[in-house]
């Protein structure tokens, strides 16, 4: 945010490519997600504060302020629908104000380039540096799989089995998610089927049952991950669960 962000990524690869025990993944959104709550006349998150001063904006609640009036400061607000959206301008401190700063804020200060490379980046062995594509949170508008996934899939960075081990099968096998992230007997039977012209998708199957088509939820709930340890807790609350096993995790048993 503060520094010389390709700078930093450079040190980064460099440090990934001679540790390659270290399994990484990286995210395409612009927005970050931070606090918006201030005490004292400043933002409690040092996040907030780095946000402001790389705007150009004071790190105080004044600055806040004008970081929302300049649209450079966002808040994630939930619409009727059930869909969090980005507001800026007056509409957000008015919603900031209301609700008594009690929100989550975002400022685009992620930046292109870098997540490009983050992408992009091969070892001298051909190897991707960075192995996977990630979300990183479900409360805000950042699940840019599909739309920024292929972008690099029509760039011709990417082939299209390159997005599918980013985006489903290693992060499956970070998790230890053995049955999940391939289409083969004994499989969960996780589909998604999308427009590669929009880049939408159009149907979503999860364990063989369909979640989503017609641009319609039609699943209920999730299903918590856990350790063998927590399988009790969770049965005893009635939650969905499914019990994971680190040892089968590719974050501890590395590349195989």
């Amino acid at each position: 945010v503060l520094g010389r962000p390709k700078e930093e990524l450079n040190t980064v690869l460099n440090a990934l490519n001679e540790h390659r025990e270290v399994i990484s993944e990286f995210y395409t959104a612009q927005f970050n997600g931070t606090s918006g709550k201030c005490t004292g006349g400043v933002p409690e998150s040092h996040v907030t504060r780095n946000c402001l001063r790389a705007g150009g904006f004071p790190e105080t609640e004044a600055g806040l302020r004008q970081a929302f009036e300049g649209g450079y400061a966002f808040c994630v607000r939930l619409t009727r629908d059930g869909i969090n959206e980005y507001i800026t301008g007056q509409t957000a401190l008015d919603y900031w104000t209301e609700m008594n700063q009690a929100v989550t804020c975002s400022f685009p200060v992620n930046d292109r380039e870098v997540a490009f490379l983050c992408g992009t980046s091969k070892n001298d062995g051909g190897e991707f540096i960075i192995d996977a594509l990630a979300t990183d949170g479900g409360g805000i508008p950042r699940n840019f799989l599909l739309q920024n996934g292929l972008l690099l899939v029509d760039w011709g960075a990417w082939s299209m089995e390159d997005f599918v081990r980013k985006t489903s099968l290693i992060p499956s096998r970070m998790l230890g998610l053995t049955d999940k992230g391939h289409l083969t007997p004994g499989a969960d039977g996780d589909i998604t089927v999308f427009d590669p012209a929009t880049r939408q998708a159009l149907l979503t199957v999860v364990g063989g049952k369909v979640v989503y088509g017609g641009n319609a939820l039609l699943g209920e709930g999730g299903t918590l991950l856990c350790l063998k340890e927590g399988a009790e807790a969770a049965k005893s609350r009635g939650l969905s669960h499914k019990t994971i096993d680190l040892e089968e995790s590719m974050l501890y048993k590395g590349r195989q």
